[in-house]
């Protein structure tokens, strides 16, 4: 149980260093052309797809596939200046996420 609330105090104490508009900036400087370019990346991706894939743990695929499409919806539908959301990218915004924690449910809990 300690070691529960060790790890709740240390993502509290993250979401405070990194508070929303900190992550925001963050993405919006990642060059994801320069990413996509870079042969690094696509060894590093290649090598763990024919790992997940081996060793069947769909789960890992699931995991990062959620993340990249969080990361995607965010960036395509939240402008860099939070304060000025628009109320139509705010409801797709939240319309994409639910469909991708309705896609964890089923995989992490109901198919199991």
């Amino acid at each position: 149980m300690e070691s529960i609330v060790n790890a709740w105090h240390k993502f509290v104490d993250f979401l405070v260093t990194y508070d929303l508009k900190t992550l925001v900036k963050a993405l919006y400087k990642v060059d994801w052309i320069a990413l996509l370019h870079n042969p690094v990346t696509w060894f590093v991706a290649g090598a763990g797809l024919i790992y997940v894939i081996i060793s069947k743990r769909y789960g890992i695929l699931v995991f990062v596939g959620s993340v990249a499409a969080l990361c995607f919806i965010f960036y395509q539908t939240i402008p860099e200046n939070i304060e000025e959301v628009e109320i139509d990218k705010l409801i797709t915004f939240f319309g994409a996420t639910l469909a991708v924690m309705l896609v964890n449910i089923y995989y992490f809990v109901i198919r199991k």
